[in-house]
C-alpha cells in the first residue's frame, strides 16, 4: 500500500479504493455477460463530451464500475484531444504534448514506463545562442543566467511566504523577479527569460501567479514511433473492442447543451444530431468555453461563467521544419536572441546527439503567447518566409529552402482555441472548486479543472477519474449529489454553502475508509 501511495495522487487512491468497493458491476451483470448498452441510439445515462485524456479516463472509471451506458461525443476525427501524434519527415512527431516528466507527474510517468515509451532526457545545457546577425553570444547569455538565478531564488521564497500566510497577496512572476533584481533589457536577457518561463508556461511572467510557480525538474522528449497517443490503449483500450465501437461518436462537434428539462440533458451537434442523457460530462478545452462556442441553455450561472472567463488558456505552437541538408549547429538547442522577445526564439535540433542524427534534417521551432496566436492566424506561407529569414540571418543566405512545414495550430482550432491552461494572478486557489463544480446535471472535467496537475495530461487524467467517480456517486442518489454553491464575481464561498463542501469531503472519507476495510477483509 505504501508503494501505491507514493506512486499516485490522492484522487487516484480514492479511485482505486472506490472501485475496490464496487468491484462487482453496479448493474448486476457479470463482466462476461455484459453487453454494450448504448449501441444503436442516441440516448445514454451519461454523455461524455470530448475524447481527450479527461473524457477517456472518465469512461474507463464508468466501465470498470460496470456502468457501460455512456456515449463519448468527439468533434475531431480521432480520439486523444490535445495529444496527437502524426508523421513528419519520416518520423513520428507530437503535435500536442511532446514531453513527459519524472515521478512528479506520477500517472503519465508510470504509463510511459509501463509502455516502455522511447524517451530521452532533455539536455537544456546543450545550447548555442546566436543573435539577429548570427554572432555567437552564448557567453553573454551564460553571464545573464548568473543574474537570473538569484531572481528565481527570490521568486520561490516569495511563493513560500504567500503560501504559508494567507493574508499575503499573490503577485505576478514579473513582480517577484523584479524584487529579485531582474529587469531584462538586453536581447540575451529577454531570451533566457523566455526560455525559462514562457517556454514552460506558454505565457509571459506578467500574467503568471507567483503562488503557482513551478520547479519543473527533468523532462523527457518523446521519440517513440508509436507516439504519445498510445497511452490511451492503456487508459481506454476497451473502446476498441467490437461491442464498444459505437460508444465513441467522432466528427460530432457539440454546439448546445440544454437543461431546460430538470430530469435530463439534451446535447445538439453541428450536423443536427441530438443526444440525450441523464447526466453529461463536459471536458472541452477552456478556450471553447471562454469563446462561447457551446451554448448552454439556460446560460451558465454567474459564478461558473466568471471563473471560466477569468482563467488563462495559454498559447503554444510547435512548428516542424524539414530541410534537404543540415546547416545548423550540433547542440540540442539553437536559441535566437532577437530584439523582439519571443520571435522564433528556440529551435530543437533533431540531429543532435541521442535523437535522430541520420534522419531527415529537421528543426522544431517553438512559439508561445501572442507570437503563437499571431502565427496561427496568418497564412503558412508567411510563417515559412519569416522563419527562412531568421535562419538566413543566423546562418547566411546560402542555406537551403524549407522542404516542408507543419504547424500545430491549437489556438486557431475551433475544438481547442488554445494549448493548455496556466494560472493567472487574479485567480485564487479557491477557484478550483468553482472550475470543477457541476451545474445541475452537467459536470466539468479537463486539465484546467485539476487543482494540482492543471496544464498537463496528468491533469486531464486526474479530472476524468474525479468526475467519473462523482457521476457514479450521483447516479445512486442525485438529490444527495454534492454541488458547488457559487460566490458571484469571486470564488469565495458563501458561509451557507460550507456544509455542501463538508458533505463532499465526508463522503470521500467514508468511501476511503470503507474501501480500506473491504480491502483488508
Amino acid at each position: 500500500m505504501e508503494f501505491i501511495l507514493k506512486l499516485v495522487p490522492f484522487s487516484s487512491i480514492l479511485a482505486v479504493v472506490f472501485l475496490t468497493v464496487i468491484s462487482k458491476p453496479v448493474h448486476g451483470a457479470s463482466r462476461r455477460d455484459r453487453r454494450a448498452e448504448s449501441s444503436s441510439d442516441n440516448h445514454a445515462k451519461v454523455l461524455v463530451l470530448g475524447a481527450g485524456a479527461s473524457g477517456l479516463q472518465a469512461s474507463r472509471v464508468l466501465h470498470d464500475a460496470g456502468m457501460d451506458d455512456f456515449i463519448i461525443i468527439e468533434g475531431a476525427d480521432q480520439i486523444g484531444g490535445r495529444i496527437r501524434s502524426t508523421t513528419f519527415a519520416n518520423r513520428t512527431i507530437e503535435i500536442g504534448a511532446g514531453w513527459t516528466y519524472g515521478p512528479v507527474r506520477p500517472v503519465t510517468y508510470q504509463l510511459a514506463m509501463d509502455l516502455n515509451l522511447d524517451r530521452r532526457a532533455s539536455d537544456y545545457e546543450s545550447y548555442i545562442v546566436r543573435n539577429a546577425t548570427g554572432s555567437d553570444v552564448t557567453d553573454q547569455a551564460d553571464n545573464d543566467y548568473d543574474k537570473l538565478e538569484p531572481a528565481f531564488e527570490k521568486l520561490f521564497s516569495l511563493k513560500a511566504r504567500i503560501q504559508n500566510k494567507k493574508s499575503n497577496p499573490d503577485m505576478s512572476q514579473r513582480s517577484a523577479l523584479r524584487l529579485g533584481g531582474w529587469s531584462p533589457k538586453s536581447d540575451t536577457e529577454k531570451l533566457i527569460e523566455w526560455f525559462e518561463i514562457d517556454f514552460e508556461y506558454a505565457e509571459p511572467s506578467e500574467l503568471l501567479s507567483t503562488y503557482e510557480a513551478e520547479n519543473f525538474g527533468e523532462t523527457y522528449f518523446l521519440k517513440d514511433p508509436r507516439g504519445f497517443i498510445t497511452i490511451f490503449d492503456v487508459v481506454a483500450g476497451f473502446l476498441k473492442e467490437p461491442e464498444f465501437i459505437n460508444h465513441t461518436r467522432l466528427n460530432q462537434r457539440v454546439v448546445s447543451i440544454d437543461q431546460s428539462d430538470p430530469a435530463s440533458v439534451v446535447v445538439t451537434c453541428d450536423d443536427g444530431t441530438v443526444y440525450t442523457a441523464d447526466q453529461v460530462l463536459v471536458t472541452f478545452s477552456l478556450g471553447v468555453l471562454q469563446n462561447d462556442l457551446v451554448e448552454f441553455i439556460p446560460p451558465l450561472p454567474e459564478w461558473k461563467d466568471v471563473v471560466i472567463k477569468k482563467s488563462l488558456l495559454a498559447a503554444y505552437s510547435h512548428i516542424y521544419l524539414s530541410f534537404p541538408t543540415k546547416f545548423w549547429d550540433d547542440t540540442e538547442w539553437i536559441l535566437h536572441a532577437s530584439p523582439r522577445k519571443g520571435y522564433y526564439p528556440a529551435f530543437f535540433n533533431f540531429q543532435s546527439e541521442g535523437y535522430d542524427p541520420n534522419g531527415t534534417p529537421t528543426l522544431l521551432a517553438t512559439l508561445t503567447g501572442d507570437e503563437s496566436r499571431r502565427v496561427d492566424a496568418q497564412p503558412v506561407s508567411q510563417t515559412k518566409a519569416e522563419i527562412k529569414q531568421v535562419l538566413r540571418n543566423m546562418y547566411g543566405d546560402s542555406i537551403p529552402d524549407i522542404d516542408d512545414i507543419l504547424i500545430s495550430g491549437w489556438t486557431s482550432n475551433p475544438l481547442t482555441m488554445g494549448s493548455y491552461s496556466a494560472w493567472p494572478t487574479e485567480l485564487s486557489r479557491q477557484c478550483t472548486d468553482a472550475l470543477e463544480g457541476r451545474v445541475d446535471r452537467v459536470f466539468f472535467g479537463g486539465e484546467a479543472t485539476s487543482p494540482v496537475y492543471y496544464s498537463y495530461v496528468e491533469g486531464g487524467l486526474d479530472s476524468g477519474k474525479r468526475e467519473g467517480l462523482k457521476i457514479l456517486d450521483c447516479m445512486q442518489n442525485f438529490e444527495e449529489c454534492p454541488f458547488y454553491e457559487g460566490g458571484g464575481l469571486g470564488c469565495e464561498l458563501p458561509e451557507a454553502s460550507s456544509a455542501t463542501l463538508v458533505h463532499c469531503s465526508s463522503y470521500s472519507f467514508f468511501v476511503l475508509v470503507t474501501g480500506l476495510v473491504y480491502f483488508l477483509i
